[in-house]
């Protein structure tokens, strides 16, 4: 459908035939009246209608009421003098530092706001069109949204973008069927082969709206999917397995199963997974060739039972939280490209046991050379934590925070520990620590460890360790001695520092 036979059947205002003060079409807004298109005089200082609606419109006001609701600021410039003579690309970067927005995809409606000067620089940008955002939540809190002007909106984004790649935010929770929504979206998805990146939130019940997604999206570099029935957040009650998942990445609209519908993302870069999760879709994801980080936001959940070892090539491989049935994962999948791995934990889920053994065999399962270790808040002890660095000589770069409330954890930064660190060749190329304990450690142990790792290495040929953060939580100081110490290394070229 045309822009100029939609138009037609849209409520716009209509002005008399001259010219409107600003005052005049603040209270329109107010009113909750748009006029669909109009131009400014280049004084800036009063506007007038198109005179058809059958012209291209000079701008749309598209934007959400709540945006609208005070004025964007704009920069004062005297409009009756001729316009500075600075490139277009500088004009933007004015405008877009003045736009405060929580929506900043909308700034490219407001450079048409200014004049026909920004209007013009503004339709011969298609980058600055390239973000388009379809969110229900927001619209609904805002209480005066009148919704053809998603259809409104989105239609010019995608008109005015060319064929530049786009970056597309489709979020359908709470969806309640109003058709100009699926309308918007029907938009978008049919443009799916021109995604450069795609942040997905959505119930099953809305999966539909995105059958048509292509199935080869060759610009696809960074993907966010959140599926999860609405009612189910915030409690034990989780979807099983990704059984929609042809809904979101296939032309048919049913009868077929994932695993049926592998789809070549061979551009995809980095992948981020809320809520719902399980291997059917890394049938979709283990052909990226580039594929360079995965991660699993908190309350992941996954199935057990996956089977095969499945490969996957991601380089960086992050765990928010500590999703149910993790231990699934770890012992599922194998990264023979891994190189960073960085685990965070709650301070509430400290008490819940960690799988050791699966991170273990994720580890030898992956065969990798991993340089960068984040542990945080992770209940490893020592013993174990020791296992685990026997097996990954490579690395250069090791940070460990001990949880806040160990009452029910074995500690890890342990007499023995620090011990085994200082004996050579233990991490030969480990060049920056991090370490934050919980308790009353010896810290002349720690800092008789930290200065073998500087002095030996040159004895023994391996790295020097180059860069040391020390702390201990709940605000207690370091010692005194521990201080001085430091400052001695410090005066020698160690960056050394205090969390």
């Amino acid at each position: 459908m045309s822009f100029t036979s939609y138009s037609q059947h849209l409520p716009i205002t209509v002005f008399h035939k001259g010219r409107i003060s600003p005052q005049a079409l603040d209270i329109l807004i107010v009113q909750g009246q748009r006029p669909t298109s109009f131009a400014f005089d280049d004084t800036g200082f009063v506007w007038q209608p198109v005179s058809s609606l059958f012209e291209e419109p000079s701008i749309i006001l598209s934007c959400r009421p709540d945006d609208l609701s005070p004025p964007p600021r704009i920069p004062i410039i005297p409009m009756r003098c001729s316009t500075p003579d600075l490139p277009p690309e500088i004009w933007i970067r004015i405008f877009t530092e003045a736009s405060i927005d929580l929506y900043q995809w909308l700034t490219p409606l407001r450079i048409s706001l200014v004049c026909r000067y920004w209007r013009d620089i503004a339709h011969s940008e298609p980058h600055l069109w390239t973000n388009i955002c379809v969110d229900v939540r927001h619209v609904k809190r805002s209480g005066r949204w009148i919704s053809w002007q998603t259809f409104e909106t989105v239609w010019w984004f995608l008109h005015l973008s060319k064929d530049e790649p786009l970056d597309v935010k489709v979020d359908l929770l709470g969806h309640d069927g109003d058709l100009e929504f699926k309308h918007a979206v029907d938009m978008v998805v049919e443009h799916s082969a021109r995604w450069r990146s795609a942040d997905i939130r959505a119930a099953p019940s809305s999966l539909s709206y995105l059958k048509g997604v292509s199935s080869k999206l060759p610009l696809l570099e960074n993907l966010s999917v959140d599926v999860a029935e609405e009612a189910s957040r915030g409690n034990s009650k989780r979807l099983k397995g990704f059984r929609r998942a042809p809904k979101l990445v296939s032309h048919s609209p049913g009868g077929i199963s994932a695993r049926q519908c592998v789809v070549p993302w061979t551009q995809l870069r980095t992948v981020v997974l809320r809520d719902f999760f399980d291997c059917d879709l890394y049938e979709n994801l283990r052909e990226s060739r580039i594929l360079s980080h995965l991660v699993l936001s908190p309350e992941c959940e996954f199935e057990t039972g996956f089977g095969t070892v499945t490969t996957l090539r991601a380089s960086a491989l992050t765990i928010q939280s500590l999703p149910r049935l993790v231990y699934s994962f770890l012992r599922s999948f194998r990264f023979p490209s891994l190189t960073s791995l960085d685990i965070s934990i709650l301070d509430t889920e400290n008490s819940r046991p960690f799988p050791t053994d699966s991170l273990m065999l994720l580890l030898q399962q992956s065969e990798c050379e991993l340089q960068h270790l984040v542990l945080k808040k992770v209940p490893i002890p020592c013993k174990d934590m020791i296992s685990i660095l026997d097996v990954i000589p490579t690395l250069v770069f090791l940070t460990i925070h001990e949880p806040a409330s160990p009452q029910l954890y074995k500690h890890c930064i342990t007499n023995e520990f620090l011990r085994y660190l200082m004996v050579y060749p233990v991490l030969p190329k480990l060049e920056s620590l991090e370490l934050v304990w919980s308790y009353d450690t010896y810290e002349e142990c720690i800092m008789n460890m930290v200065e073998s790792r500087v002095k030996e290495p040159f004895v023994y040929g391996g790295a020097q360790l180059e860069r040391i953060v020390l702390g201990r939580r709940n605000g207690v100081d370091l010692e005194l001695s521990t201080i001085e110490r430091m400052n001695f290394l410090r005066k020698h070229g160690l960056q050394i520092s205090l969390w």
